[in-house]
């Protein structure tokens, strides 16, 4: 009968501790926690914008490198098609 009584008495307890450690109720946070929690996701919203205005600024000067070699590229053909008008017209003027 005592085994028993301490069996059951053993169960009831690991009941009771198992329930209480299901609890759907939040855990309360300290004032320090939560303000050193909001110091993270202030430096780590800072870094992602430093970040993407980096990107921004790479993407910006591999544009205008792009841009500044299409604008080469057309001179050089304009020059070569006016090169090639006057010695079609020199080739003309000595027939």
């Amino acid at each position: 009968m005592k085994k028993r009584f301490l069996m059951m008495a053993a169960v009831a307890a690991m009941t009771v501790a198992s329930m209480t450690a299901c609890s759907s109720k939040p855990a309360e946070t300290t004032a320090a926690e939560t303000e050193a929690v909001e110091e993270e996701s202030v430096e780590e919203t800072e870094a992602e914008e430093a970040e993407e205005e980096t990107e921004a600024v790479e993407e910006e000067s591999v544009e205008e490198t792009e841009a500044e070699e299409a604008e080469e590229e057309t001179e050089a053909a304009e020059d070569e098609s006016v090169e090639e008008e006057s010695v079609e017209e020199s080739e003309e003027e000595s027939k």
